[in-house]
């Protein structure tokens, strides 16, 4: 009994103990797990939402990070090539393709940041076609079949050990509870 007890106190401190350091990783930016969706524009270059920023890559190299000035969530689109509309829900940012705000307007019953939210394909003026893989939190940015952004496998391990550190940290502290309570112990 003192095994399985002990077994489930460990358990519990791996759990903790993971779940700190993914955590961590992902308060500092070091890891961004948070995907907000993706957009290109009129040349082609493909702009990622993750977490409070816009990541813009050209021929899959990072060229700029637009700062989103939110540390909500947000949903993002663009339109007529080169203007980027960006919604907290509450709050509509017309901005160009650097993140200088346009204009700013309410976002009426959060309608536009529900449309954007559940976009998972785009498709650019000339016709283009992009659409989003989430395959178990591993994200994939398509065009027309093939892969032109794949999410690091550094971050996606980070995801997956954040899931099995929660899991873990949670049986351990249940388990815990349980043999001192009911056991006794």
């Amino acid at each position: 009994m003192i095994k399985k007890q002990l077994f489930f106190m460990v358990l519990g401190v791996i759990g903790f103990i993971g779940t700190s350091i993914c955590w961590f990783l992902t308060i500092t930016h070091t890891v961004l797990l948070g995907y907000c969706g993706f957009a290109v524009d009129s040349s082609g270059n493909l702009y990622l939402g993750l977490d409070h920023q816009i990541s813009v890559y050209s021929d899959g190299a990072l060229i700029r990070t637009i700062t989103t000035g939110t540390s909500r969530s947000f949903a993002f689109t663009i339109e007529d090539g080169d203007n980027l509309i960006l919604s907290t829900s509450t709050v509509l940012y017309e901005m160009d393709l650097y993140g200088n705000v346009i204009e700013k307007s309410e976002d009426e019953n959060a309608r536009r940041f529900l449309n954007m939210q559940r976009n998972r394909s785009f498709a650019t003026e000339d016709g283009r076609k992009y659409e989003c893989k989430n395959i178990l939190g591993y994200i994939q940015i398509l065009s027309e079949g093939e892969v032109i952004y794949k999410m690091p496998t550094w971050h996606y391990i980070v995801l997956i050990v954040f899931v099995l550190s929660i899991i873990c940290f949670a049986a351990g502290v249940i388990m815990t509870i349980y043999y001192i309570k009911i056991e006794g112990l």
